[in-house]
């Protein structure tokens, strides 16, 4: 993806670097803090308030700046975050056993519940390949409703009209789901509902302009 300042718009969306992962893992566990899966997976919020100060959650950070599947959004300073990363059907690197070792570092008692999520998020996932899939995208409470979110979201879809792919992602709210909407999306299979009066996820899917 391209850096980009987005026109007619004070907002600046780009690529993280390196040289931003302590403000991004600050920002991003922040952001999320109150996001409704996250809350579910990890309902300790004593935990959750610790995930800007979890060595295994600045790693994983970490790993999708060298990636470059970390957007950022804002002025002077970070106040959005999303995640996005081209799925191509191959098997992941990562070393699963070191993937689980940073999960458990993070969710402790709950891990059982990202499995869970990791699991029924899988399924719904478009067969054929390649796409981008919005993994995630957060912004700071304060800043909501400013339009960092649609800021990182054309950024995304840009690339993936460059590249000519569909993107994926799944909506966790009814807000979010009419965002991706207005953009494009449409649902994509029926509901994903976690167990455990959890929050629904609809899958959506925007086919490349």
């Amino acid at each position: 993806m391209s850096d980009t300042t987005v026109p007619s718009s004070p907002i600046t969306v780009r690529r993280a670097t390196a040289h931003d992962l302590d403000e991004v893992t600050a920002v991003f566990a922040a952001a999320v803090w109150d996001e409704a899966v996250a809350a579910w997976m990890l309902p300790d919020e004593e935990r959750r308030r610790a995930w800007g100060h979890a060595t295994a959650f600045r790693r994983y950070l970490g790993a999708q700046i060298d990636d470059g599947a970390l957007v950022v959004a804002g002025g002077a300073q970070i106040a959005g975050v999303s995640v996005w990363s081209r799925v191509d059907g191959s098997d992941p690197d990562d070393d699963q056993g070191e993937l689980m070792t940073t999960v458990r570092t993070i969710y402790g008692p709950y891990v059982d519940r990202f499995v869970t999520v990791m699991t029924a998020t899988a399924h719904a996932h478009p067969s054929e390949y390649p796409y981008l899939y919005l993994a995630q995208m957060a912004v700071l409470p304060r800043h909501r409703g400013r339009g960092l979110g649609s800021a990182m979201l054309r950024h995304g879809l840009r690339t993936a009209d460059d590249d000519g792919l569909a993107t994926y992602l799944e909506a966790s709210t009814t807000r979010n789901r009419a965002l991706y909407a207005r953009h494009g999306f449409v649902d994509y299979g029926p509901p994903i509902r976690l167990p455990d009066n959890g929050p629904s996820l609809q899958p959506m899917l925007r086919e490349p302009a």
